[in-house]
């Protein structure tokens, strides 16, 4: 539908994020149950940018989003290394 708005929250599928997203979040700290995540399904940026473009979506940008251990606290930032947010119109 044309006007539409669409946000998404993923994991970006590198070495940085298996290691946080699998190892540290699920078997280390358990804020996920073990097998939660499945590293090859995580999609790149690159690949989100082209999946989006390709039905119809324009203006498409990405945010990163990292937690601070040492201040309990999640933030934007400029990484897409581990978390990220994208966001596209239609």
């Amino acid at each position: 539908m044309p006007g539409g708005l669409l946000i998404i929250s993923t994991l970006n599928r590198t070495i940085r994020s298996y290691l946080e997203a699998i190892i540290g979040a699920e078997y280390i700290l358990s804020w996920a149950p073990k097998g939660t995540h499945t590293w090859s399904q995580f999609h790149k940026p690159s690949e989100l940018h082209h999946y989006m473009k390709k039905i119809g979506f324009y203006d498409v940008s990405f945010q990163g989003l990292s937690y601070a251990p040492l201040q309990d606290k999640w933030m934007l930032s400029d990484t897409l290394e581990v978390n990220y947010f994208a966001k596209a119109v239609k």
